[in-house]
């Protein structure tokens, strides 16, 4: 199944946010990194990254490949405080 970009990045944003634990809809989104690289926009990688982070249902290889993608997009999200700030408060709330 080919998931776009934007909608990776919403699905896996907002299972965060509904603090659902669906470790089958991570598993396929990372199936199709390849696909993302360079595709993702600043927030679409924060979306992702946050995601991944409050729900702990990705893998490290997901991790890794979102958080080089949020690095490299730095200077955008750097304008984007309040994404900085939930992401460093879901890391805290996860176990």
């Amino acid at each position: 199944m080919d998931i776009a970009p934007v909608n990776a990045a919403m699905l896996m944003y907002n299972c965060a946010v509904a603090n659902l634990y669906e470790p089958l809809v991570f598993e396929e989104i990372e199936r199709h990194l390849h696909k993302y690289e360079n595709q993702l926009r600043p927030r679409w990688a924060f979306g992702c990254l946050y995601g991944i982070y409050k729900t702990s249902a990705g893998t490290r290889k997901g991790i890794d490949f979102f958080e080089k993608e949020v690095l490299r997009q730095i200077n955008d999200l750097c304008k984007i405080k309040y994404e900085v700030i939930i992401t460093i408060n879901s890391i805290s709330r996860n176990n």
